[in-house]
């Protein structure tokens, strides 16, 4: 969960942006120390445990004597760690060989951003939005967190950045204090429905990328027959996401 606020899953782990590597580290040392204080717990009850198991099954001593493993073995085999490393761009005469791998998933890096981003959009619909009249403010705290992940992770591809923009734009239509209701909680319905399909995700990114306003979409989410005004020239730099390496400070 700590992982999956700021970073997106990446190479059997997480990519995390390197501003946030720090604090995400404190986070994992803390888990870190619970963790071990309660395997010490554990492994100091582990013997008693044994003895408590072979008395409260009477017949089954000699069994379960000779089966199970001792306090020191199982110690040996539970653990909390984790490695830090920095992504960098190969460099040298044979940079085009060593990267094509390394640069494949880091173009797909966008593509599970919005895969990750859609689920927790889901969840939130489901949890805390589905059918209601009236909400509090806390029930955007998921899409605040979304806007945040997206802000964070904005370097991996172009099209991330209009998406966390359009949403801080949603949250900043609607009064600073009380319930939400009426339109302002329709707004967000239909938005966080949006965000639970990647493509739809993309889809607005593009928009805003080729000029349509992110007031002009919010307002298009409250008017679904409304006529989409007509896009900018298209910024073809942008229809492709961007794939620089060296530009992102993966961790």
């Amino acid at each position: 969960s700590l992982l999956d606020k700021s970073g997106v899953r990446f190479l059997g782990g997480w990519a995390v942006p390197e501003a946030k590597a720090v604090e995400i580290v404190k986070g994992l040392e803390a888990i870190q120390g619970d963790f071990n204080k309660a395997k010490d717990t554990f492994i100091g009850h582990y013997d008693q445990a044994i003895q408590d198991w072979i008395a409260n099954n009477p017949g089954w001593e000699q069994m379960i004597a000779t089966s199970v493993v001792s306090a020191n073995y199982v110690s040996k085999r539970i653990a909390f760690s984790w490695q830090v490393f920095k992504v960098v761009n190969p460099t040298g005469k044979k940079k085009d060989v060593l990267q094509t791998g390394l640069q494949s998933e880091v173009t797909n890096l966008g593509g599970t951003l919005f895969d990750e981003i859609a689920k927790v959009a889901k969840d939130a619909f489901n949890k805390s939005f589905l059918n209601k009249s009236v909400i509090t403010r806390k029930a955007l705290s998921p899409l605040k967190g979304i806007q945040q992940k997206l802000t964070d992770l904005s370097f991996i591809e172009s099209r991330i950045a209009p998406v966390a923009a359009l949403i801080d734009a949603a949250i900043n239509r609607i009064p600073g204090r009380g319930a939400i209701q009426g339109n302002d909680l329709l707004l967000f319905q239909v938005l966080l429905m949006n965000l639970s399909d990647p493509a739809s995700i993309i889809k607005y990114a593009q928009e805003i990328l080729d000029g349509r306003s992110k007031e002009d979409i919010l307002s298009g989410l409250l008017e679904p027959s409304k006529t989409q005004s007509k896009p900018k020239a298209k910024n073809k730099q942008a229809e492709k996401p961007n794939s620089q390496l060296e530009s992102y400070g993966l961790w």
